[in-house]
């Protein structure tokens, strides 16, 4: 009977050894399990703050860098852009306006003449005439020229208000016709006149007063008020008013 009592005493303490291997193992198991769980959380935590550092880290980079781009060369670079609108404020000398006042008054001249006189006036070879067409009892003579061509010589002198009110009329008929972007110009004429400045004054702004003449007559002049401006550097009567 005690041998039994001791079996089973023994046979009941080995189950009991045995269990606490078992929990002490799934104890060991778990801790693992939670170990390795939170080293890799840990790691990731500290992948995403590296991460995050490294954006905060490029923004001002990128924030900076047009400002720190800007080359010497660049500016001046826009420094020489700036050059043309320095230039359009340039005063002309009052020997320059006066040049190109007496060349309007040439123009204007040999405008009276004849409008084939106006275009030598302008370094045009002289017309030779061939097709003419008629607009009313106006003939008028297809000069082979590109009337934009004519344009901007016309412009390297005169405005446009001036070549219109001025020039253009100058026999009471429009003397100079674009048809086709072709050059036509009014068979009419007089004799040959020049004009010659009297009297010229600065009033400022880029306005001035001149008195002119009819030169070989009794006229007694005429006194106008004008402007110039700047074309491309090329000092131009803007307006005339008497």
């Amino acid at each position: 009977m005690e041998e039994k009592n001791e079996k089973k005493t023994i046979t009941i303490s080995l189950s009991t050894g045995v269990a606490l291997i078992i929990i002490i193992m799934i104890s060991v198991v778990v801790l693992s399990m939670t170990y390795f769980y939170k080293l890799n959380e840990m790691k990731r935590n500290n992948q995403n703050q590296s991460e995050d550092t490294q954006v905060a880290n490029v923004t001002p980079m990128q924030d900076v860098t047009p400002t720190e781009s800007v080359t010497p060369t660049e500016e001046v670079h826009v420094t020489e852009e700036a050059k043309p609108t320095e230039e359009k404020s340039v005063n002309f000398t009052d020997e320059q306006v006066k040049t190109s006042f007496k060349k309007y008054l040439d123009l204007l001249a040999t405008a009276n003449t004849s409008p084939t006189k106006f275009l030598e006036s302008l370094d045009y070879n002289k017309v030779m005439v061939k097709d003419d067409v008629s607009f009313g009892e106006i003939k008028y003579t297809n000069t082979r020229i590109k009337y934009s061509d004519f344009k901007d010589k016309v412009h390297e002198y005169i405005s446009e208000e001036v070549f219109l009110k001025r020039i253009n009329t100058a026999f009471g008929v429009e003397c100079f016709k674009n048809i086709d972007d072709l050059l036509y110009v009014a068979n009419v004429g007089a004799g040959g006149i020049q004009f010659e400045i009297e009297n010229f004054e600065n009033k400022g702004n880029n306005t001035y007063l001149a008195k002119y003449y009819l030169l070989d007559s009794e006229d007694e002049g005429k006194t106008v008020e004008f402007t110039v401006t700047n074309n491309d550097g090329l000092c131009i009567i803007n307006s005339i008013s008497e």
